[in-house]
């Protein structure tokens, strides 16, 4: 441990109080001994105006830490997180981890000494606060900030920790032969031991695994609490001593300030050349460089520069850098709040979008456990007395009681700027999505800008929507209708045979499935009934009772002839991981809403019992978490800046209750909002992506949870990154009329299943896909602002980076 002079203590803790004294400008401390002082000293002074807080604790981690999720959650000295397999299953649905040193630098922070530290990258130095702020007299909602400090070069960075890697949490990455380079540690087996069954993290692109575990784990590191963590009104502050492991080629050494990479001293914003510019970055006011022209330099991939002149209002076909709208990476923190949601029913908080975002874009970095501590599919925490409060905190309240701290929090940290108003976004998917858009409904002015991903609204008709789906699915319900998932890949090449070139390219993506109608009897009936077609006398041939199940998949959802949820697109069967995954978590939610106690012995069958007025009297209970409000007027005219996508080939959250629901806003917000409703709220058709990544399409755009390893924009600019364009949307008015995703090359492996096996005939054994960016680059492609498609010319090349100019955004006929 390094020992500290009560001098420099005092500084710290003069750092940290001067802003509470007296109102000071913003103050970002350098990494270094008086930031690590500020921080320990910051929970025990902290009081909030306006929330109560039960416990509060803050820690500093140095410059290069890169902290596993289970280490994360086992250094929180408050006694709230589970332990054992609680935790295992916790964790399994946050992770995986990110590995910041697949971004290949990306970002606004990027330093390669910081990003290839160590086996995953190191973050910026921060400071982390966590609390318990009380909700109601039965519930409460675990919140962290992250603060991250300027960066120091010359101090050492954090030493390899051991119980940073490998662990359950660590991601996946291949080599081209298909070995694994990285993974979980339950994935490396002592075949000589007894298999022990443990929950390995989901990958993004994969359903949750148990697989065997190390029959010798990762030691946890030597920690240090300072203050009683199980006093209930002691607020503690901590740090953490990290044990060393010897590691080949690890930079733990300091740098001179002559030794900072080319990265620190950009020459983006100069109007003469890098060697002799005319104007720094820092000289430029960003507020005041919002409307007009900037000149600067612009570096391609082969490294050569060009000048290039910028219109920065309104609709433009050239984009900003990341640091034309964030500023200069000298600061360490760019003043900007970024809250970042948990998908599913997850209680935890979102490690691995924390730390993706604070290294990409600089900002301090929020999330919160939604009120309750649990896995992805786990309803529990809803039955009890609680039942009505932990729903609130879990649909709305949550997320609002976290933003009010925040900015309480931040203010007392980094001081205020007076005058100036701090820039606040959100973002999630899935059920984050469905959170995001919650917020504008029910909290209007909370947030500058939202990224809301394929987002649940409607959240209980899309519960009864899956559920029906599955009844398809399911040898009890669909009874002769059924067949298994080893027909996904046929059912899909017959849809790509027969509809992949309808958009005039072959690229295994459907541009609008709605123009597609397959004939699946052509193909797929058995010889037995008449079937001439190409499966007809496999064994993966079906009857005509199997083929009219098969069809009700991509019709939409009713009950008696009364519709309850849109249909899923045609393609989604690219996604086939999911075609079992959402129906128990459906299941377990309406459960829960019945306040049924017993999940097991139930006794209602949603599969078989559910009704048209039991989904109307869900829509009408579900005020607080259903996200249906169409009305975002408040929130638009409050300034908010919302940007919505939805991936083409989502069977989880059907694309098409999105498109529905954006119609539905701009109908009820008509003569309420200036301008129309592209001015405040766009939303993106992503074809070929899956349920928030994934697919054959070009998702690469900066779409938040997109966490796998190289899973990456394909530049750093408002073209490619979707959250950075929101950022300039806000804050500059500047609104490309066109985004630009990417396609990477892939590499596959059959995971191993529960018992570390390969899977059983019959389960899906599609190989599990990683693209990124370092395999190289399959095609681009514009993506649309709603109704808008991409249309191909027919003359231009549709692979490679630059394919995406052979398309032009067009509003179908």
């Amino acid at each position: 441990m390094v020992q500290y002079s009560p001098f420099l203590a005092l500084i710290g803790l003069l750092g940290l109080l001067l802003p509470l004294i007296v109102e000071a400008a913003v103050h970002v401390p350098t990494a270094g001994p008086v930031a690590e002082q500020r921080c320990e000293a910051f929970a025990s002074t902290f009081s909030s105006k306006n929330l109560v807080l039960n416990l509060t604790f803050s820690q500093y981690w140095e410059q290069g830490s890169n902290p596993s999720l289970e280490l994360l959650a086992s250094s929180i000295p408050l006694p709230i997180y589970p332990e054992g397999p609680a935790l295992q299953q916790i964790l399994a649905g946050v992770g995986p981890d990110v590995d910041i040193s697949r971004d290949g630098g990306y970002g606004w922070n990027s330093r390669k000494r910081l990003s290839e530290h160590g086996p995953l990258g190191g973050l910026p130095a921060f400071c982390r606060f966590g609390a318990l702020i009380v909700t109601s007299n039965l519930t409460q909602v675990y919140m962290e900030a992250w603060m991250p400090f300027k960066y120091n070069p010359s101090l050492p960075l954090a030493p390899i920790n051991a119980s940073d890697f490998p662990t359950n949490s660590t991601p996946i990455s291949l080599a081209a032969n298909g070995d694994y380079l990285k993974a979980p540690s339950s994935y490396f087996i002592n075949a000589s031991s007894p298999l022990k069954n443990v929950t390995a993290p989901d990958t993004n692109s994969t359903r949750s695994l148990m697989t065997a575990a190390l029959t010798k784990s990762a030691s946890a590191s030597t920690k240090k609490v300072i203050g009683d963590p199980h006093t209930p009104s002691a607020r503690t502050k901590f740090r953490t001593m990290r044990t060393t492991a010897t590691a080949t080629g690890n930079d733990t050494s300091a740098t001179t300030p002559s030794e900072i990479e080319p990265e620190d001293t950009p020459a983006s914003l100069s109007t003469g050349t890098a060697a002799n510019p005319t104007a720094s970055e820092e000289e430029v006011d960003e507020e005041d460089a919002s409307i007009g022209l900037l000149e600067g330099q612009s570096t391609n991939e082969n490294g050569n520069k060009s000048t290039i002149t910028r219109r920065w209002k309104g609709h433009s076909d050239s984009p900003l850098t990341g640091r034309e709208v964030l500023g200069s990476p000298k600061q360490g923190w760019n003043g900007r709040l970024l809250l970042v949601a948990n998908g599913g029913f997850r209680g935890a908080i979102p490690w691995p979008t924390m730390k993706q975002s604070m290294s990409r874009l600089g900002m301090a970095v929020v999330g919160n456990n939604q009120g309750h501590f649990g896995g992805t599919g786990v309803t529990t925490w809803i039955n009890g007395t609680q039942h009505d409060e932990t729903l609130v905190d879990w649909g709305t309240r949550g997320v609002h009681v976290s933003k009010v701290l925040a900015d309480e929090v931040l203010d007392a940290f980094y001081g205020v700027n007076k005058g100036k108003k701090r820039r606040s976004y959100f973002a999630g998917c899935s059920n984050g999505g469905k959170s995001a858009l919650a917020s504008a409904q029910s909290d209007p002015g909370d947030f500058d800008g939202i990224l809301a991903g394929s987002p649940g609204v409607n959240f209980n008709r899309m519960n009864v929507g899956q559920i029906l789906f599955q009844t398809r699915h399911r040898k009890g319900t669909a009874k002769g209708g059924w067949f298994s998932n080893e027909l996904l890949a046929p059912m899909h090449q017959v849809i790509l045979d027969q509809c992949d070139t309808l958009d005039g390219v072959k690229d295994g993506v459907l541009t609008d499935p709605r123009k597609c109608n397959p004939d699946f009897d052509k193909e797929l009936l058995c010889k037995a009934e008449g079937g001439k077609g190409n499966y007809s006398e496999s064994d993966l041939c079906l009857s005509s009772t199997q083929l009219t199940n098969l069809k009700g998949l991509y019709q939409p959802a009713t009950i008696n002839g009364s519709f309850v949820y849109p249909a899923f697109p045609y393609s989604w069967e690219s996604d086939g991981a999911s075609f079992q995954g959402t129906s128990p978590k459906a299941r377990f939610w309406l459960l829960a809403n019945r306040r049924e106690p017993n999940y097991d012995n139930a006794t209602f069958d949603p599969y078989t019992e559910i009704t048209y007025d039991q989904v109307v009297q869900g829509d009408i209970d579900g005020t607080a978490w259903t996200a249906d409000v169409v009305d975002l007027s408040p929130a638009i005219n409050s300034g908010t800046k919302i940007i919505s996508y939805h991936g083409l080939s989502d069977m989880t959250i059907s694309p098409y209750s999105t498109q529905a629901y954006y119609s539905a806003v701009a109908n009820a917000t008509e003569g309420k909002i200036k301008g129309s409703l592209s001015d405040h709220y766009r939303f993106f058709d992503i074809p070929g992506m899956g349920h928030c990544r994934n697919g054959p399409g070009a998702w690469h755009f900066g779409g938040i949870t997109q966490e796998d390893g190289g899973n990456r924009p394909l530049v750093f600019d408002t073209r490619h990154d979707m959250l950075l364009s929101l950022v300039a949307w806000v804050e500059k008015g500047h609104n490309l009329p066109y985004h630009v995703g990417a396609s990477y090359k892939s590499r596959s492996k059959v995971l191993p299943v529960w018992d570390g096996s390969q899977p059983l005939k019959g389960d899906i054994t599609l190989p599990t896909t990683f693209e990124d960016k370092a395999y190289g680059v399959e095609f681009t492609r514009k993506l649309c602002p709603w109704p808008q498609q991409a249309v191909y010319d027919k003359q231009g090349t549709t692979k490679g980076k630059d394919a995406y100019m052979s398309f032009t955004c067009q509003t179908p006929k």
